[in-house]
């Protein structure tokens, strides 16, 4: 039997592999039978590769257009509440933290307006390591409700307070969503926003872990 016709068990098929960067590649997928609500669309998986990983490697390196893969359903806390959402979405990301809030801003993309103002802030060592750099540049330029800005750590060190404050002045007054490296990115967001004595909210490492943030004060309304 072709593995995806049997419902019992969630497989995909590759159909097209984009390298997002040298260590990152997203993945099209044919969904089978067993994948619920999949059954006539595509499915997307994006990876960057860890070093000394077991999957990710695999995935960005050796998946081939024909590969069939087994899948598990979508997983994690990092998400967007349905009701009520700030005006203006404040995302900080570094590596492949970027992998997990790319969604967001796709979602208001494929809705009509309004849209909320989405500002993301991506930090990646150089210009050629930032996963899905392309499209959102391609998106910036399509749309007015986006905003998006490089910061590259080779030639100006790690992402601060400071860096933040030079690329969108007002971010303290905006709720943070920060996934990234630890030491890169979620120490320096959280240890200044604590500094500043603002309350607390979610932000998520690399791998996925939750650990408490901080957030500001009522977002603002977006421009335009």
């Amino acid at each position: 039997m072709t593995p995806l016709l049997d419902a019992r068990f969630a497989m995909g098929r590759v159909t097209a592999v984009s390298l997002g960067s040298a260590d990152a590649a997203t993945l099209t997928l044919r969904p089978g039978r067993g994948v619920p609500g999949q059954e006539n669309g595509l499915l997307t998986v994006t990876a960057k590769a860890v070093t000394d990983g077991t999957v990710s490697p695999r995935l960005v390196h050796r998946a081939l257009p024909g590969t069939v893969l087994r899948l598990g359903p979508a997983q994690g806390e990092f998400v967007l509440a349905d009701q009520p959402q700030p005006r203006i979405l404040m995302m900080v990301t570094a590596g492949s933290g970027i992998t997990r809030v790319m969604s967001m801003p796709r979602t208001p993309m494929s809705r009509r307006a309004p849209h909320p103002g989405v500002v993301l802030v991506h930090s990646a060592p150089r210009a050629r390591d930032g996963v899905f750099r392309s499209e959102l540049h391609m998106a910036r330029r399509q749309v007015d409700w986006l905003d998006y800005d490089e910061h590259h750590s080779r030639q100006h060190g790690r992402l601060t307070p400071e860096d933040l404050g030079r690329l969108w002045p007002d971010w303290r007054e905006h709720e943070t969503w920060a996934c990234g490296p630890a030491a890169a990115l979620l120490d320096t967001v959280e240890d200044h926003r604590g500094r500043e004595g603002l309350a607390s909210v979610p932000m998520w490492s690399a791998s996925g872990s939750r650990r408490s943030g901080h957030r500001g004060s009522t977002p603002t309304p977006a421009a335009g």
